[in-house]
């Protein structure tokens, strides 16, 4: 037969020839025989247990239970005050053997006692308590941490002696530590102590998890401990709010009288604590070996607790509080204070609800004290969730999405009609997997019931309608009343940053922005004075049409204001380009314009004189192509034949490599339509200044002006031999480019001996007139070129 002895489990055996005693020893198995003794497993390496035929103690090593004969030897001494007996091994006192219940001798060797269920109260305790006498204990040292957050360097620590684990009474011996460590580590080092019981004390200033920062006061935070069994204790709020519980269990015992030995009173403590924060710990746990840097769930209720009794308040209101709970659970480890725990309660649902959890994390991770910080959220949202009656977040009658108000009457936030009331705190369940509550935001609570509509939808508030809302990205936010005002008239809710070729109100443009990147609300301001004046003519200058040759322009709205083209956008002119009447941009480099009635090239974004007579430039077409400008007189021409592709051109019997010698050939309807912006196709009388003026630079007649025109090469010889090239003395630089004919013969002609340049005048008897340079004449003829037909084509600049 044998019985393990645990808690306050009461066995009866004769010792020493004495009456039948009750022995009580905490943890210490007791068997009859070495048969009889329980299987010795790893988890119970060290354990020790008394054989009473042996007379002797065993120990578990390495699965077996050896013998401690030899000079181990154990005896009884009566108690001084005669109550029983004391069992003293090799000069240990290991535990007690006490008389009967109440001091009485057991009758007929039968315990006189009852197994011990104190966890669940349903069977009556031992009375008596173990280990009552002083058991004298040396350390070697004590240490460990001490925690809210961890105390402050030069916290002190104070270590009391207790003379007993009947009384818990103080003794004489106190001794006094400092902590000198970031991380509030302890040490007291090698002491002889008249009790195994010791009550340990820490003062001071705290690092606290809400903040981050060190406490603006101190604090007093104390443990219970049994030396014997541990040479690290922890100090910390769950061995602080355990402490008058314990106490009072030991000397006062449970509701049903029964006084329990320090060990069951500190696991029964505990467990109440815990329960009252609706915490359930798998296995054995002991708040003193709890650890807010650990990483198990003792750990995280341990760190969990410790933020929801802080909350924001300060160190006195912490002091309080816990005084207040310890008073409260004391005598029947109920924490019955309903209103102070819903208060925490609120705190926590409005810190989870606003993200502040995540702060706190970063608060204790931020100290650099450890590299572990345990999962405690997953504990202060059960104790919320179940003291407002939100619930589980993620469950199956909650899913995400689920809105829910604070039910509990005495509730702060309590949401007692679930009305319209803007002031409501209604929560949204967010995220399934950390069992997470957010708070709802103004916004849903002014938008609920809106559901999924068009993007851009513009509507007022149901709760507050002097409030606009956009739906954008599957979602309501913020608007303002020109989203309502612009979207009456024809314009759209401001969605995009930047966002202004669509609205215009009052004659104003108006520009989509968020004002600043932190911005939540976009917002239609009225666009800059820039754009407001120049965006009508954005489309020309981003197109390099007219807008894109330096001319300046006046504003739409500011007239006094003037503006050019530059890259694809307006900027304000200087006054010193002002007065040029044209603006020498990037686009125009190497183009000839007349600037002030006098003609200057566009160099290195400076005007810049140009000599009379062949001065040459570039220009561009509106494919980006760039031709050669030459000055003829006071023209500006094309030096070479346009070669801009489009409808109704041709490339001389149809080969590209035609067009890249001599240009496209272009029918009359298309011809003008094709030189670029600020070009033209010139008319005759403006063909016929160019010829005058190169008569008149030899003060010949039109006999010679041909040859002065044209090329100096490609032209075919004439019929006696002699070259048909001209002079090129201008640098008109005229090519025998041929022509088209789609009227009298299909085809293409005259390539090498003949030129036509079309101009924009008709010939009501011929069609078009058309200068005429042949490679057997030097005289340049006027000539009728029929509409049907294609013809090269040399832009002049517009004036």
């Amino acid at each position: 037969m044998k019985k393990r002895v645990i808690a306050s489990l009461a066995l009866l055996f004769a010792a020493c020839g004495d009456e039948t005693t009750q022995v009580n020893q905490m943890g210490m198995e007791v068997a009859d025989s070495a048969e009889d003794l329980s299987e010795c497993t790893k988890d119970r390496e060290g354990e020790q247990a008394f054989v009473k035929d042996e007379n002797a103690a065993r120990i578990c090593i390495d699965g077996d239970w050896i013998s401690m004969s030899g000079d181990y030897s154990c005896k009884t001494e009566e108690l001084k005050d005669g109550s029983g007996l004391k069992i003293v091994c090799n000069g240990d006192s290991i535990g007690v053997v006490l008389n009967g219940k109440d001091g009485e001798k057991g009758e007929n060797g039968k315990d006189v006692t009852k197994p011990d269920t104190t966890d669940s109260g349903d069977v009556e305790p031992d009375t008596t308590v173990s280990d009552s006498e002083q058991v004298p204990v040396s350390l070697d040292s004590l240490a460990g941490y001490t925690q809210k957050g961890p105390f402050l360097k030069g916290s002190t620590v104070y270590l009391y002696e207790l003379s007993d684990g009947r009384t818990l009474k103080q003794t004489n011996g106190n001794f006094t530590s400092n902590i000198t460590r970031d991380d509030g580590r302890y040490k007291f080092t090698a002491r002889d102590l008249v009790s195994q019981y010791a009550m340990i004390v820490v003062e001071g200033n705290y690092r606290n998890e809400v903040t981050g920062a060190p406490s603006n006061a101190s604090i007093r935070l104390r443990a219970l401990t049994d030396m014997r069994k541990r040479s690290d204790a922890n100090i910390n709020l769950l061995t602080t709010l355990e402490f008058d519980r314990v106490y009072y269990l030991v000397t006062r015992g449970d509701k049903k009288g029964n006084k329990l030995t320090v060990k069951q009173a500190k696991k029964q403590a505990q467990a109440e604590i815990l329960a009252a924060f609706h915490i359930e710990l798998d296995g054995n746990t002991d708040a003193e070996d709890m650890d807010v840097f650990g990483a198990t769930d003792a750990d995280a209720a341990l760190l969990a607790i410790s933020i929801l009794l802080q909350g924001d308040g300060s160190e006195t209101d912490l002091s309080v509080l816990l005084t207040a709970i310890a008073n409260d659970m004391e005598e029947d480890g109920e924490w019955n204070d309903s209103a102070a725990k819903v208060k925490i309660a609120d705190w926590a649902a409005m810190a989870d609800g606003m993200g502040r959890l995540d702060e706190f994390r970063k608060n204790v991770a931020g100290w650099g004290l450890s590299d572990t910080v345990p999962v405690f959220e997953k504990f202060v949202r059960k104790f919320y969730t179940m003291e407002t009656g939100l619930g589980k977040c993620g469950s199956e009658d909650i899913p995400v999405g689920t809105v829910k108000g604070i039910m509990n009457s005495k509730s702060g936030y309590r949401d007692e009609l679930y009305s319209d009331s803007a002031s409501m705190f209604r929560f949204v369940c967010d995220d399934a997997e950390k069992a997470r509550w957010r708070l709802q935001s103004d916004i849903e609570k002014d938008t609920l019931g809106w559901g999924d509509t068009a993007e851009g939808t513009v509507r007022n508030g149901r709760i507050n309608p002097n409030l606009t809302y956009v739906y954008q990205d599957t979602s309501w936010r913020y608007g303002t009343a020109m989203d309502s005002l612009l979207v009456q008239v024809g314009g759209t809710a401001c969605l995009v940053d930047g966002d202004t070729s669509k609205v215009k109100y009052d004659s104003l443009y108006y520009m989509c922005t968020r004002q600043t990147a932190g911005d939540t609300t976009r917002k239609w301001v009225v666009a800059s004075d820039v754009f407001n004046d120049t965006w009508e003519m954005h489309d020309g200058c981003r197109e390099l049409g007219e807008y894109g040759l330096g001319n300046i322009v006046a504003g739409r709205v500011n007239p006094e204001r003037n503006y050019v083209c530059e890259n694809g956008a307006f900027r304000p002119v200087t006054s010193a380009e002002l007065a040029r009447g044209r603006v020498c941009i990037d686009y125009i480099q190497g183009q000839i314009f007349k600037v002030n009635g006098k003609f200057q090239k566009c160099d290195d974004k400076k005007w810049k004189a140009v000599a009379d007579i062949g001065a040459t430039g570039v220009m561009k077409d509106a494919a980006g192509r760039e031709y050669k400008t030459v000055l003829v007189g006071d023209q500006l021409w094309m030096k070479e034949n346009l070669n801009y592709e489009m409808a109704d051109s041709y490339c001389y019997d149809n080969s590209s490599d035609m067009c890249d010698r001599y240009g496209r050939l272009y029918r009359w309807t298309v011809a003008d339509e094709a030189c670029p912006t600020g070009w033209h196709l010139p008319s005759l009388s403006e063909l016929s200044t160019m010829v005058t003026y190169a008569e008149s630079i030899f003060l010949s007649d039109s006999a010679d002006a041909g040859k002065i025109l044209k090329a100096k090469y490609r032209w075919k010889d004439k019929s006696d031999g002699s070259s048909g090239n001209g002079t090129d003395y201008l640098g008109f630089s005229v090519l025998p480019a041929g022509y088209y004919d789609n009227y009298v013969a299909v085809g293409f002609f005259s390539e090498g001996s003949t030129a036509y340049i079309l101009s924009s005048t008709e010939n009501y008897t011929l069609g078009l007139h058309c200068l005429a340079f042949y490679s057997s004449r030097n005289n340049v003829g006027l000539a009728g070129c029929n509409k049907e037909g294609a013809y090269s084509v040399r832009c002049i600049q517009d004036e």
